[in-house]
């Protein structure tokens, strides 16, 4: 690097010497005018003054969220869907039974040809094949969204995750077998009842994750790790998780095992994960 500080204290000296001086280093990431008037020098401080990681296996692992589907299936397995998803079915699982309860109560004010209760029980069972069986037993749907290289990230990835109840269909009948019924409550006070309106509603989750892409992770873990501190502290945001995506060439340290590393990481509050990990969720 023949690059000289254009400003500050060290204006013209090398930009080498700025390493040697860790917080100012970190203070200059974090304001805005540096990262937007002086760019490159923003990227060689983020890299640690290294070579930026611009192979081409790690382009690879970069494209890798461009594809959709892929892209997808990650957000998917990082939100935690599957156990959300539990989480969520139980509590409407006993939504459900109550009300499956007050329509065996009060069945004389619903049209049996609507099949309210059949629809009912039919729900529940797929509720209680969901908590049983896992994620396939319901629909979801993933909408993410990648930026490459912005501020120096590889990856800034946003996704929505959407998740439709089974008990949607017959909330609609439901409320159809209710409206005259309903309208009889407001005159007889004798007939206590407070419809369910979350019943039947779409639960939505969303993440948004910075991620770093290293083909493979050696004994130059902690450079790696000053790096995506500098990142978290430009971001100034604690809405984002950092990941530190590995490749196929996986850790190969010696000096710290790969668990010891991974601790470290999770210390400053970046996750460890591996591209080779994440399959489409009907695959497992």
């Amino acid at each position: 690097m023949d690059q000289l500080v254009p400003f500050g204290k060290y204006k013209g000296q090398p930009i080498e010497v700025l390493a040697a001086d860790q917080d100012y280093c970190k203070w200059l990431v974090a304001q805005d005018w540096f990262r937007s008037r002086f760019g490159p020098i923003h990227t060689i401080i983020v890299n640690n003054f290294t070579k930026p990681d611009e192979t081409p296996e790690h382009n690879a692992l970069q494209a890798l969220f461009t594809d959709e589907d892929w892209r997808n299936t990650f957000a998917f397995h990082m939100v935690d869907a599957e156990k959300i998803l539990v989480d969520v079915v139980t509590n409407r699982l006993g939504k459900v039974e109550k009300t499956l309860a007050y329509l065996d109560e009060n069945a004389r004010y619903f049209d049996p040809a609507l099949n309210i209760k059949e629809r009912y029980l039919e729900a529940i069972s797929v509720y209680r094949q969901f908590i049983q069986h896992g994620v396939d037993q319901l629909l979801f749907s993933v909408d993410s969204k990648a930026q490459f290289e912005v501020v120096g990230i590889d990856v800034s990835l946003r996704a929505n995750i959407t998740y439709e109840d089974p008990v949607l269909s017959c909330a609609d009948a439901f409320y159809t077998g209710l409206k005259d019924y309903l309208e009889r409550v407001r005159w007889n006070s004798w007939i206590k009842f407070t419809p369910r309106e979350d019943v039947g509603r779409v639960f939505v989750d969303y993440g948004r994750y910075i991620i770093e892409c290293k083909p493979s992770v050696s004994d130059d873990y902690p450079a790696i790790l000053r790096q995506m501190r500098a990142h978290k502290s430009a971001l100034k945001s604690s809405d984002y998780r950092h990941i530190l995506l590995i490749g196929l060439g996986g850790y190969t340290g010696v000096g710290a095992t790969f668990d010891q590393v991974k601790e470290i990481f999770s210390s400053a509050g970046i996750q460890i994960v591996f591209a080779s990990d994440y399959t489409s969720p009907h695959e497992r």
